[in-house]
């Protein structure tokens, strides 16, 4: 998918959720996200079936319930935890934090 592509499925999915600045961060993370995750997370806005990803005991689904996180949120949480699993689990542990994006 093309960042525009992107831009366009993230306002669709999540009308009035992320501004446009917010948009451009998400963007911006997705240039060095890792490979496998960024393509679930394309499947994800594309309507496809989504591997059940799991990186230091911790998937999708579980930071969606027990974090709080919506899916762009959980994915990137998934990149950050692969990349640096100790700052990522121990920052998780602690409880997480609510960002606004304006």
């Amino acid at each position: 998918m093309t960042f525009n592509e992107i831009k366009e499925k993230i306002k669709s999915l999540f009308p009035g959720v992320y501004s446009e600045v917010g948009i451009s961060a998400i963007l911006q993370e997705l240039i060095s996200m890792d490979k496998e995750i960024r393509n679930e997370f394309e499947n994800y806005l594309s309507g496809k079936p989504v591997k059940d990803l799991k990186f230091a005991g911790y998937t999708l689904k579980k930071l969606e319930l027990e974090h709080g996180m919506n899916p762009i949120a959980g994915f990137l949480t998934l990149d950050w935890i692969k990349r640096s699993p100790k700052d990522a689990t121990e920052s998780l542990k602690r409880g997480h934090d609510t960002f606004k994006f304006r």
